[in-house]
């Protein structure tokens, strides 16, 4: 029950209630500096959105600590509110560039 309780609060705290900064948003810019530094890619998470990278490291945490179900549960709320957050982020960096918002949310 810790273990659920304290995820359900990651998932809360670190995806639903992201917060990005102006760092955060700059795309494309970040895609060119990973592509400058030789193209080498520091795995697979390199120059991904912050709460992605939130989301999928909170479920590789709880894969195997917890039943079927319950991570069921956890990864569609986790899931659900990374997908809010990436729209969130679209909307924000299509302010400044309509395709670079488009492209972001597709990436």
């Amino acid at each position: 029950e810790r273990l659920i309780f304290s995820t359900s609060k990651y998932i809360a705290d670190h995806i639903a209630e992201f917060r990005p900064s102006q760092a955060d948003l700059r795309y494309p810019e970040v895609l060119s500096e990973l592509e400058a530094a030789g193209g080498r890619r520091r795995g697979i998470l390199a120059g991904c959105y912050k709460s992605l990278d939130n989301t999928l490291q909170c479920l590789i945490w709880v894969y195997r600590c917890v039943e079927q179900q319950t991570f069921e549960e956890l990864a569609q709320e986790a899931v659900t509110n990374c997908a809010l957050s990436l729209k969130d982020a679209s909307a924000a960096i299509s302010k400044r560039s309509r395709i670079d918002g488009d492209l972001f949310f597709i990436k």
